[in-house]
């Protein structure tokens, strides 16, 4: 029986999809995110929220939806996109990642003014090219990623990754050998570069996605 490491606590189907596959699935958090309190202005046409962690913080703030719920939305991700319509608010155009969305917000909407919720590991692509564009925004830090590394001590055959931050710190107490690596996108993927060439990506930026890359290359 093989063994696939995930870099994320899945959840039960996702863990009832590989073990009825059968794999061994270990899975562990290997980034903690932590809401932060911030400070709220309703000053923009719309939101932009790149993850769910931030839409998570985001609905902690007592005035978020009041202020916010007029107003709609930009994504990336189409679990984003899901989590904040189901949260209630209305999403204009979702893309597949941040590079993508801020050209789109480029070519469509830059005479519109956006309040950008982020994280403190955010990548830089999006805002530096809305402020290379002129384009009117303004960024809200609404939670912290933190490293939670830990030794994997087992044998194993498959590496899930679902972030830059992810890699960064499984690789701080596990060394990335002959095992194949799934990344759920395009970023990951290039963190992933400087530690090994195995390296394969999801067809769409989800954990579902992410998992059937994998039992599709296993099967090769």
């Amino acid at each position: 029986m093989k063994t696939v490491v995930s870099t994320k606590i899945l959840n039960q189907s996702q863990k009832k999809t590989l073990v009825e596959a059968d794999f061994n699935v270990l899975d562990f958090d290997f980034i903690q995110t932590n809401s932060i309190a911030f400070e709220l202005e309703i000053s923009t046409d719309f939101g932009i929220i790149t993850s769910k962690n931030a839409l998570k913080s985001c609905l902690l703030h007592p005035n978020f939806k009041d202020l916010f719920i007029q107003k709609s939305f930009f994504c990336v991700g189409i679990e984003t996109k899901k989590e904040v319509e189901k949260a209630g608010f209305k999403v204009v155009e979702t893309a597949n990642y941040g590079l993508d969305l801020a050209m789109l917000l480029v070519q469509k909407y830059s005479s519109k003014s956006f309040t950008f919720f982020s994280g403190n590991l955010r990548r830089n692509e999006l805002p530096k090219m809305l402020l290379d564009a002129k384009i009117s925004f303004t960024e809200i830090e609404v939670y912290k990623t933190l490293k939670t590394s830990l030794k994997i001590e087992q044998t194993f055959d498959f590496l899930l990754f679902f972030s830059p931050s992810g890699v960064e710190s499984f690789v701080e107490k596990n060394t990335i050998e002959n095992q194949k690596c799934i990344a759920i996108g395009t970023t990951t993927a290039q963190t992933l570069e400087n530690y090994t060439s195995n390296i394969y990506i999801a067809e769409q930026p989800s954990v579902a996605q992410v998992i059937q890359k994998m039992l599709q290359i296993s099967d090769d």
